[in-house]
């Protein structure tokens, strides 16, 4: 009889073994299988099995159950979802689904690995636009023959639960529910940084979306970029000015943007800041990121009257930017390496309120925002030497720590930011936290098992104190 029940759990992918190990540190100490141990003791001494089930609220509320003297948990899988019972007082419901991971219906591991290869290679050759939308097709076209990949399996499972409200964000913002705005009532400036000629004729395409007129920046360390930008862009339409300066590299793309350009985009009302991001020091683990923030807030006309709608509200948003991408890490919304910075320049900008875990800014440190709701970084005396000399730093920088403020020296101006939800990779949370939440514990150990891995490190003080 509980063998039946143990495979009728496992078998449907909602036993939380990190969650029940996580709250009965007893169990965890014994290093006992979880599930065994909810099935003998666990739902007779009150424990839950995940987040969402509350096994003495259930049996409370279904007396039936409680006489029947049945495992809870086993009731709902079998009977008490189709019947529509709640299995906890405040959270919602998981819907139930037909499909599960489990090792039989696998392809064999080497087959497997090989379709891995060969997709990863075609997904390399698309043009970055159109990469996630062949994904997202191949999932739901040939998703039965991906069981088992990792990615597949976390973009599956995602789709299985309902919203976790716990966790969502009030900032996000669906702007295909947004009016778009006729007139931009205020004047705009446009800066951009360019680092690599490559994207040059990008933004020159991007910036022919702008439906309203506009004063354009463009900082650069290359005398032949600068050439170039000048020749490309000063027949754009709607462009009024355009200023090209070369700038030393240093500070990134903050320094042109709050010391080299800093007295004139103070004075505009409007203001959006597009760098040429590539990330090359990740080998390619974000690839297609700075297309897909470029997307969101240049990509089309319609695009940018709804983020002026937003901009221009009787309680206007301060700071416009995308949800973080699909590829980010989530746990790139946390201080990482600039928390100690991060104090220091919220005293010097007023920022009272500094969090201590995660939180919403604009990873990849693009945006649009009102110049008021960014006006005590442009008051704060940024110079260049603030920033140290460029060394290929991959955080802990001011640039990395301006980067976090964004969002908080906008808040701290009395405007919340607004984050454009991603439709063509959506997830409940701004900071993609179900990267953690909805991935299965079978593809956790499929990752950690592969050939190519040699060596795990886990920094116990760093994850489970600090964040």
């Amino acid at each position: 009889m509980k063998w039946r029940e143990y495979l009728l759990i496992r078998k449907s992918g909602y036993f939380d073994s990190a969650y029940y190990l996580l709250k009965n540190v007893d169990v965890r100490r014994a290093d006992i299988d979880p599930l065994w141990h909810f099935i003998e003791h666990g739902w007779r001494e009150g424990r839950d099995p995940c987040s969402w089930f509350d096994t003495t609220y259930y049996l409370e509320l279904y007396p039936d159950v409680k006489q029947a003297g049945v495992n809870p948990f086993v009731h709902y899988l079998r009977y008490g979802q189709k019947e529509g019972r709640r299995p906890h007082p405040y959270k919602l419901p998981i819907p139930l689904a037909k499909v599960s991971l489990h090792r039989a219906n696998l392809l064999p591991k080497k087959l497997r690995e090989n379709i891995y290869q060969a997709g990863k290679g075609i997904f390399n050759l698309l043009p970055p636009r159109f990469r996630w939308r062949w994904i997202f097709w191949l999932y739901q076209q040939f998703g039965f023959l991906l069981k088992g990949f990792p990615h597949f399996e976390n973009w599956r499972k995602s789709r299985q639960y309902s919203l976790p409200l716990m966790f969502s964000s009030s900032f996000l913002v669906n702007l295909d529910e947004v009016e778009p705005a006729q007139v931009p009532g205020g004047s705009i400036a446009i800066h951009l940084h360019i680092f690599y000629p490559d994207v040059v004729k990008e933004f020159a395409n991007l910036l022919k979306n702008m439906p309203f007129p506009y004063d354009l920046y463009i900082s650069t360390t290359d005398n032949e970029i600068a050439q170039k930008c000048g020749e490309m862009y000063a027949q754009l339409p709607k462009l009024r000015n355009l200023k090209i300066r070369q700038v030393e590299n240093r500070g990134r793309n903050f320094a042109p943007l709050f010391y080299t350009f800093g007295d004139e985009l103070s004075r505009h009302d409007y203001i959006a800041h597009l760098h040429s991001k590539k990330s090359l020091y990740n080998q390619g683990a974000t690839k297609g990121w700075r297309e897909y923030l470029c997307e969101c807030l240049l990509g089309k006309e319609g695009q940018v009257r709804r983020i002026f709608t937003l901009l221009r509200k009787d309680e206007p948003y301060g700071i416009v930017y995308p949800q973080n991408y699909s590829l980010l890490p989530y746990w790139a919304n946390t201080w990482l390496a600039n928390e100690s910075q991060g104090r220091k320049w919220s005293q010097r900008l007023g920022i009272s309120h500094l969090p201590r875990g995660y939180f919403d800014y604009p990873a990849g440190s693009m945006f649009w925002a009102r110049g008021d709701a960014l006006a005590p970084l442009f008051n704060a005396g940024i110079i260049l030497e603030d920033f140290p000399e460029e060394a290929g730093q991959t955080d802990g920088t001011l640039a990395h720590t301006i980067e976090r403020l964004l969002a908080l020296c906008s808040i701290s101006q009395g405007m919340q930011p607004a984050i454009i939800k991603d439709q063509l990779n959506p997830s409940w949370s701004s900071w993609r936290f179900d990267q953690y939440i909805s991935r299965p514990y079978e593809s956790l150990i499929e990752l950690l098992t592969t050939p190519q891995i040699k060596l795990i490190a886990f920094d116990i003080f760093d994850t489970l104190i600090l964040r």
